[in-house]
């Protein structure tokens, strides 16, 4: 079951590559630009919520929590192949558990953001992966390693708010 859960953690890994690369972009000019009437030092900005530091941390977070949903994913996967009810429960909660800390931290990150619009997209984005960690559609056609991917995806486009936001 090792074997399966380190090959669903690269799998995971090069999917969530692709969500990463989708919050790549997250810097915009137009975010971060002071207004025509604002000084070139404010003292009330807040540099940690800056647009480019929010996605920037928001990339961060999403990217570390990318192998330990592999692992979960595959220890799924591995106990469902093996026919042991009771641990698939387990790694079903484990899994359900690492998307829902994801969500979790979209919107710790996106909430510190100055910008409105990224604090929107993130509490939208969030709250869509809460949605889709509650879901059975995240399990739905989740029998082997191939499947891996298109359950990434679901998750994925939960996030599109935050990385359209992010672009």
């Amino acid at each position: 079951m090792r074997r399966v859960g380190g090959t669903a953690t690269a799998k995971v890994s090069a999917t969530g590559a692709v969500l990463v690369a989708l919050l790549a972009g997250c810097v915009t000019q137009a975010a971060n630009a002071p207004s025509p009437r604002a000084s070139a030092v404010s003292p009330t900005a807040d540099p940690s919520g800056a647009t480019t530091t929010v996605c920037k941390q928001i990339r961060s977070d999403v990217a570390s929590r990318m192998s330990s949903l592999g692992e979960a994913l595959g220890d799924y996967l591995g106990y469902q192949a093996a026919d042991d009810d009771d641990a698939v429960e387990d790694a079903r909660e484990a899994v359900t558990a690492q998307v829902k800390e994801l969500g979790a931290a979209i919107a710790r990150a996106g909430g510190a953001a100055n910008d409105a619009a990224i604090r929107e997209a993130a509490s939208k984005a969030s709250a869509a992966v809460d949605r889709v960690a509650v879901s059975s559609d995240l399990f739905s056609g989740l029998d082997s390693l191939p499947d891996i991917p298109a359950a990434i995806d679901k998750i994925s486009d939960a996030a599109q708010p935050i990385a359209d936001a992010c672009n």
